[in-house]
């Protein structure tokens, strides 16, 4: 290898971990040694514990169930990762972040009626 490459190739392989998350939000959970800490979450209706479907007379299931454990307007927050950065690479990160929201801003249609009064 050269010892001053005029460029370099990254190569970029996914751990067997990898996953693809729609998150809905993040917050800082904290800041360590190792920079700061931020958690990614998605929301959704808790998961029933249970739930019991009526047969009908041909064999299949009911298509709704009859019963089920849920309580009604509640939110689960599910914390899915946590994402430690160094201070530089944060920093690094909310630039490309910002530019990113810039370009895909550039591309959407202007605000009409309504929601050009909230700009």
């Amino acid at each position: 290898m050269a010892e001053n490459p005029q460029s370099i190739t990254f190569v970029y392989e996914k751990s067997v971990q990898f996953r693809t998350v729609n998150a809905v939000g993040a917050t800082v959970v904290g800041f360590t040694p190792s920079g700061l800490s931020i958690v990614f979450f998605t929301e959704h209706p808790p998961l029933p514990k249970s739930v019991v479907h009526r047969r009908l007379p041909n064999g299949n299931l009911s298509e709704v169930p009859e019963q089920f454990d849920n309580s009604l307007g509640t939110i689960v927050r599910e914390a899915e990762f946590v994402m430690t950065m160094n201070l530089d690479a944060i920093k690094s990160f909310v630039s490309i972040l910002q530019q990113s929201i810039e370009q895909v801003e550039a591309q959407l249609p202007p605000p009409t009626g309504s929601q050009a009064v909230k700009q």
